[in-house]
This record gives structure tokens, sequence and C-alpha cells, in this order.
């Protein structure tokens, strides 16, 4: 088994044990919400949630960061301008120019909100 399916198959038995010993304490006639019982079954559905956050995070879709970056620079151009270009570093990276900054900015000064009126008091 590997590593996620272990921890999954120990939760699950670790939980039905505790189940039990629970209903093994209501049927003597006890009070289970005394015991530690109930700490246990609440510590192990945390880590049955943990489990299950961790294989939902494997499945999640990864972002293509150069797909992406390319969107925002076709939408950032306009027509009868020259087309963005990025520059591509040693490590495989992306490096935006100069060009794509200062386009970047004016979008941004130009969607900014503006300043709110001072009120006189």
């Amino acid at each position: 088994l590997d590593p996620m399916q272990r921890a999954k198959l120990d939760l699950v038995s670790l939980y039905s044990m505790n189940s039990l010993f629970w209903i093994l304490i209501k049927t003597l006639g006890h009070n289970p919400q005394a015991s530690d019982v109930k700490n246990e079954l609440l510590r192990v559905r945390t880590a049955i949630t943990r489990c299950k956050e961790i294989e939902e995070r494997a499945k999640r879709p990864r972002v293509d960061q150069g797909a992406a970056g390319r969107m925002v620079a076709s939408g950032l151009w306009k027509p009868g301008e020259d087309k963005i270009k990025s520059t591509a570093k040693g490590d495989g990276g992306n490096e935006v120019d100069e060009d794509m900054r200062k386009k970047l900015q004016e979008y941004n000064e130009a969607n900014s909100q503006p300043p709110k009126k001072k009120i006189r008091q």
C-alpha cells in the first residue's frame, strides 16, 4: 500500500474501534460524553478531513503560467501597437520586459478607483 492508502486504512480502523468502544460504554449504561472517547473520535475525524484535503489538493488543476502571461499580454495589446513580447530567462522562467511593465502600470492607473472625497466637518 502507498502511504496515503495506509493512512486511510489506519484512520478507518481507528475510528471504527473508537466507535465500537463508544457503543460498549453506552450499552453498559455509562455516559460516553464523560469519557475520553469523544475527544478521540473528534481527533480522528479531523485527521480524516486533513487526509481528504491532501487527496483533493493532488486532484486540483494546475495553472499554466506561460499561457496566463500570454493571455494578459494579449489583453493589454491595442491595435496599431507593436506586440508585447516576453524575454526568456536561462532557467526556463519568463521575465516581463519594460514595455510590459509600463503597460501594466498604465492599465492599473487607468482602472484604479478615484480617491474618495473628503468630507468637511
